[in-house]
């Protein structure tokens, strides 16, 4: 309600609605909860400033309660789950609650919708209205550069002019409605993209062909592991079928880690 309310006052999608002589996208204010059911609404009595000015009022006082807003579902305790797993800063999870119920809520979408055509550069600055957020932050969270970009959470469409939703995508299909109704670790909200990897029949043996690197590579991950560093990678390049994956599987096993594939 909020976000419809910033869409309509400051982002200026309110001139979409009323019109001098009546209103289009009646269910938006329907939802807002100024009018009953109606269709085509337009009244010889219609007085467009007056609509306009109790729309204002109830974005200023919407402004004011917002500390209280409540997210869906099971939703805040998930943005929390993936922010512990992700790195998800502040803003990251500001962002990905709201791409995430654009994407689930047509009010919310067809709401966007009256901002019409945006082109990628203007996103930021979109959001940074509707989420009362610095634009600079915003811009750094949906960066390539982005937690949001690299895990795949969040990503900006960059071609062309479109309609915010169509320009923030999300991780999968069913992503939106396992974040918002699922009750899961988070690996089970990512089941689209990341699962569980199998176990290895293999053993260090097996890759004898390797071992200088292996020297090299085992207490490297076994000391990352222990001081708990992020970011460690590790490039394992060669021709399919030549055991990189089952290497991977190894590895994992030696080190009494989880996998993820």
């Amino acid at each position: 309600r909020l976000w419809i309310l910033r869409i309509l006052i400051p982002l200026g999608g309110l001139r979409e609605v009323i019109y001098n002589n009546g209103m289009s996208n009646e269910h938006i204010v329907q939802t807002l909860g100024l009018i009953e059911g109606s269709e085509g609404f337009i009244d010889a009595d219609f007085d467009a400033k007056v609509w306009r000015a109790r729309i204002r009022e109830m974005h200023r006082d919407a402004e004011k309660s917002h500390q209280n807003r409540e997210l869906p579902g099971n939703m805040a305790e998930n943005i929390d789950r993936l922010a512990a797993l992700a790195g998800l800063s502040d803003t990251d999870c500001r962002i990905l609650e709201f791409v995430v119920l654009l994407h689930a809520e047509r009010i919310l979408d067809d709401t966007a919708d009256l901002l019409g055509d945006i082109c990628s550069v203007k996103v930021p600055s979109v959001l940074a209205i509707l989420l009362h957020l610095p634009e600079q932050d915003v811009r750094s969270s949906l960066s390539v550069k982005g937690t949001l970009s690299r895990s795949g959470l969040i990503t900006i469409n960059r071609e062309g002019s479109d309609r915010l939703r169509n320009k923030l995508n999300v991780l999968s299909s069913r992503f939106a409605d396992n974040i918002i109704y699922s009750d899961a670790d988070p690996v089970a909200l990512l089941r689209d993209i990341v699962v569980p990897g199998r176990p290895t029949s293999l053993h260090f043996d097996d890759f004898t062909h390797i071992e200088p690197s292996l020297r090299l590579l085992r207490p490297y991950l076994n000391h990352a592991v222990a001081a708990r560093k992020q970011g460690v990678n590790i490039f394992i390049y060669g021709t399919p079928g030549t055991g990189k994956s089952e290497l991977s599987r190894l590895l994992a096993h030696d080190l009494g880690c989880e996998l993820f594939e």
